[in-house]
């Protein structure tokens, strides 16, 4: 269950890493200027098997497949981003509204990623764009994925806006 939640949550990394590199690509194609750097955070998985060391204690090592072990612990990593830096994501409403929007057309309306996190990296200026929720047609990206009633109910309730139409998608 670990090694599943994990691969979702690096699944959805690579996702918005994708998506990210397409809207920059869409903004150059349409000719479209956004205000705002985009990217996403480095993330990478580690198994940390537990071996006991007699009665004294635990030595941590790095498990030997992709497969965890018993008496192992599943952690995916990023960079630490201090809650200070996040911005609420009505702070960004048309760019990420239009993110989600691109996710549905780039995937061919079998995958949205929704409810984005924010936040503003002081070191280059540029925002960080990481742990969205994604929903799919067969539920399977792991959790928070409500299926086709997930990839409904953000049809039903995005409104297009000047990013959705410069981009050169259709209205929802």
């Amino acid at each position: 269950m670990e090694i599943a939640a994990g691969q979702g949550e690096m699944l959805r990394g690579s996702y918005s890493a994708e998506l990210l590199k397409v809207m920059c690509e869409r903004a150059e194609q349409y000719n479209v200027q956004i205000n705002r750097r985009l990217t996403t955070p480095e993330l990478f998985m580690a198994i940390i098997q537990n071996k006991i060391i007699g009665k004294t204690g635990i030595r941590a090592t790095r498990a030997p497949s992709s497969k965890a072990a018993i008496n192992s612990n599943l952690v995916v990593c990023q960079p630490y981003i201090k809650p200070a830096n996040f911005v609420a994501p009505a702070d960004h409403p048309d760019i990420m509204a239009t993110l989600s929007h691109l996710s549905l057309v780039h995937y061919n309306n079998e995958r949205v990623l929704t409810n984005f996190k924010v936040a503003w990296n002081d070191d280059d200026g540029c925002d960080i764009v990481f742990a969205p929720i994604s929903h799919t047609i067969f539920g399977d990206s792991g959790l928070g994925d409500d299926g086709e009633a997930g990839i409904d109910a953000f049809r039903q309730s995005h409104a297009c806006n000047e990013f959705c139409e410069a981009f050169g998608m259709g209205i929802l």
